[in-house]
């Protein structure tokens, strides 16, 4: 272990910083030049304690990491698109980053960023799960649909009645957010697509422990709405089995 103190004894060098188990490499120098946050600080005054294998560790998400580092090193967050803002967020947040000027660019980008991950799955619900259901209770004479939105974690027994039970974290976890429940119901009634949420409290029926909250969506349509939404996904079906038989043909010739 190595505990240096004071700025002349590490200007100029090199350090290496272990997070979660990947090794950076960068200047003291380049880490000094916001003392402000949390690494700048460590290494600008007080003292700085390393390893035996002369290291600073941090347990902290590695994949997220070189946003801090290239921060340090530009003075810019750049966030890639296959990385969760919020998780960033939190990152930053622990690194004790705040960037004054650019403390409001900042987080427009990450809500924007967000937001559009929200839409993406909100999409997604709606074309992949909800209509596909509207579609088979249509077949039966009716035009409403009730769903509960439950996390996977927890078992259905002793549990309150509810309705048709969807079991899946991501969705629930979507639909906590009472931003995204109102942005479905908008984008449903961009389809004529009724909509109303309930939430209910999940408790265990033998202890009356609190759960979890349940969010119910009741979903109402007329029957010419999914007739238009098969004949949209005949014609979508007749388009690929065109192109199938086009490539077929193509091959065969």
């Amino acid at each position: 272990m190595e505990v240096t103190y004071g700025n002349s004894d590490m200007r100029g060098k090199r350090v290496i910083l272990n997070v979660g188990g990947k090794r950076f490499e960068t200047l003291i120098d380049t880490l000094r030049k916001y003392p402000e946050t949390m690494l700048g600080a460590m290494f600008s005054s007080g003292f700085a304690v390393s390893d035996d294998h002369g290291e600073y560790f941090f347990d902290r998400d590695p994949h997220i990491f070189p946003i801090i580092l290239n921060f340090y090193r530009h003075g810019k967050i750049l966030i890639p698109n296959n990385l969760n803002p919020e998780l960033v967020r939190e990152e930053l947040d622990f690194f004790g980053i705040n960037i004054d000027d650019n403390a409001e660019k900042l987080g427009e980008e990450l809500k924007r960023d967000a937001d559009s991950i929200a839409q993406k799955k909100l999409v997604t619900f709606v074309e992949d799960y909800l209509m596909p259901k509207m579609k088979t209770v249509a077949h039966t004479g009716h035009y409403s649909y009730e769903i509960g939105l439950v996390p996977e974690k927890h078992s259905m027994n002793n549990m309150t009645n509810l309705p048709n039970l969807q079991k899946n974290t991501d969705y629930y976890e979507l639909f906590s957010e009472k931003e995204n429940r109102r942005r479905l119901t908008k984008m449903l009634k961009k389809l004529h697509i009724g909509s109303q949420w309930d939430r209910s409290e999940q408790v265990n029926i033998t202890t009356k422990e609190f759960l979890f909250e349940c969010f119910k969506l009741t979903v109402w349509w007329h029957e010419e709405i999914v007739a238009k939404m098969e004949t949209q996904s005949s014609s979508s079906s007749s388009s690929s089995v065109s192109q199938q038989k086009i490539v077929g043909g193509s091959a065969s010739n």
